[in-house]
């Protein structure tokens, strides 16, 4: 059986395309910032398309990835370098399945899953807790852009040197990276963007030298067939996964890659997709109130990637009329999140009390609030009529029965002319 793959392999191996060079890197090179130049730049937008980067947190190789907008968290999330010590094999010749004995040998571990996590991760003493147990959607989401960007990390090392220093030499010829992105179940999914075929796209060889940085960035560009994502999947309402798969040789008869090669992930090497969206942020309602000389006013705000993802912090309301008002007039009261637990796609709501000195006329309402990578501000505007505060430009009610009544006693008590 052993002599039996090892043929196989080499029969695949003999059927590699050509390669193309590429450096390996020491830490994240391409697509590492939010405000970075490739992704959106410097500066906060307001309106039209913003790219958010949607990072795969690994505590286990062996388990799906919870996906966020959320860095890895430096001493918390270290490279894992997790070693696949087992080759990938997998036949699709179908021979024997009519039968009910199917031949076809799957040895396919190198199937990454990174699913979609609206809510954060917490460090315990016990490990990690993933607050996203409701996986859907807060709103749909607009894809703004043909292909979407996926980065992996691998290296072809062996078995690294205890003390730290560099790993042995290794070679990986003819590395690819496949993904796709899709809602519903893997077993039945329904795509919403797909890189090219693996026997259709690039490839490079990893080469590892002691003394040399030795961790590949792999990119997939997957194409987006669908341009929206619905807010509940057509199958069972989980968001939607972004499935990864490394590979040497993929084709639609066989799977194959060697044995010895590592993924890389943490704060240097980050596992993420670059989302491209056309405004994540939106306003639910805007209520204005009048109790006496103060207005409530309240905003419904609502992230369509999870409540975490919009940053309170930058939350900023401006009233004017005549003139706009201090900041002494305006008072953040309170900011309701989700009441059932933070891992959940559900509006929040911001509720300030505005005091005017002397109200009249209309008033405007601006409110901002941006998302928590800081590139998409939401804008939210209304006005309020504010009627002219009784005893602005006239006297009250009671003033005026005084003046009415001190007139009176004076006419009574004017002396009569004969």
């Amino acid at each position: 059986m052993r002599y039996a793959l090892a043929a196989t392999a080499l029969m695949l191996v003999a059927a590699m395309p050509t390669v193309t060079a590429q450096e390996p890197v020491d830490q994240c090179s391409r697509q590492c910032d939010p405000h970075g130049t490739d992704v959106n730049g410097p500066g906060t937008k307001a309106a039209g398309n913003v790219n958010v980067i949607m990072y795969a947190h690994y505590e286990d190789i062996l388990q799906p990835a919870p996906l966020n907008t959320v860095p890895p968290e430096p001493g918390h999330e270290t490279d894992l370098r997790g070693r696949f010590i087992m080759p990938i094999l997998v036949t699709k010749t179908g021979a024997g399945c009519q039968v009910g004995q199917c031949l076809d040998v799957r040895f396919d571990n190198n199937k990454f899953q990174w699913s979609f996590c609206p809510g954060t991760i917490e460090f315990t003493a016990k490990g990690w807790r993933t607050l996203c147990h409701a996986r859907q959607l807060g709103a749909p989401l607009e894809l703004g852009a043909a292909s979407i960007p996926v980065y992996f990390y691998l290296s072809a090392n062996t078995v690294p040197i205890d003390d730290g220093s560099a790993p042995r030499a290794g070679v990986m010829p003819n590395v690819g990276l496949y993904a796709r992105l899709f809602q519903g179940a893997r077993e039945k999914p329904l795509i919403v963007a797909e890189a090219a075929p693996p026997q259709a796209a690039g490839s490079t060889t990893l080469v590892v030298v002691p003394g040399r940085p030795s961790v590949y960035e792999l990119r997939a560009d997957m194409r987006v067939v669908r341009p929206t994502i619905d807010e509940e999947t057509a199958n069972d309402g989980r968001g939607f996964t972004v499935e990864v798969l490394p590979y040497q040789v993929h084709t639609t008869v066989a799977e194959f890659a060697q044995a010895d090669w590592r993924v890389h992930t943490g704060p240097k090497f980050p596992p993420r997709m670059i989302l491209p969206l056309v405004e994540p942020l939106s306003v639910e309602k805007q209520t204005v109130e009048r109790e006496g000389p103060t207005l409530h006013y309240a905003v419904t705000a609502l992230d369509a990637l999870g409540s975490y993802d919009l940053d309170a912090s930058t939350a900023r309301l401006r009233v004017s009329g005549e003139r706009e008002l201090p900041e002494s007039a305006i008072e953040l009261v309170h900011v309701r999140r989700s009441t059932d637990h933070d891992g959940a796609s559900r509006p929040v709501t911001f509720y300030y009390d505005v005091v005017p000195e002397r109200p009249s006329g209309n008033l405007s309402f601006e409110f901002r609030v941006r998302n928590g990578q800081g590139t998409f501000e939401l804008v939210a505007t209304t006005t309020f009529e504010f009627a002219r505060l009784e005893g602005a430009n006239v006297l009250p009610s009671w003033g005026l029965l005084v003046v009415v009544g001190a007139l009176a006693c004076v006419a009574f008590l004017r002396p009569r002319v004969a």
